[in-house]
């Protein structure tokens, strides 16, 4: 997982925003069957989402609405709290109309 993920680091550092979104996607897929539960898994899950949003020029609503999800369950399972503690430790992270959109 540590070398997908300094991979991933490269690849967005290079401005490859599709190949580093699916780079993120396979390290969180790895640390979602090694330790699902775990705050590094919620961290990637955020990178993974970050990626996917900038992949797909911010489209939430569509492309980005699996991986929004699916950061949302990895918040919930490392924190609890839901959607409401998802939103609290990512205000600083994502504009308001995608956290907004992580309510519905």
């Amino acid at each position: 997982a540590n070398v997908l993920r300094s991979h991933a680091l490269s690849l967005r550092g290079m401005n490859k925003t599709v190949e580093s979104a699916l780079a993120w996607e396979k390290v969180f897929e790895a640390l979602e069957q090694v330790i699902p539960c775990s705050e590094l898994t919620c961290i990637v899950g955020l990178e993974a989402l970050s990626a996917k949003l900038l992949s797909c020029h911010l489209d939430y609503r569509g492309a980005g609405r699996s991986w929004l999800r699916r950061s949302l369950l990895a918040s919930h399972l490392a924190y609890g709290g839901g959607y409401a503690s998802w939103r609290v430790l990512n205000v600083q992270t994502f504009a308001a109309s995608v956290l907004d959109g992580a309510a519905k």
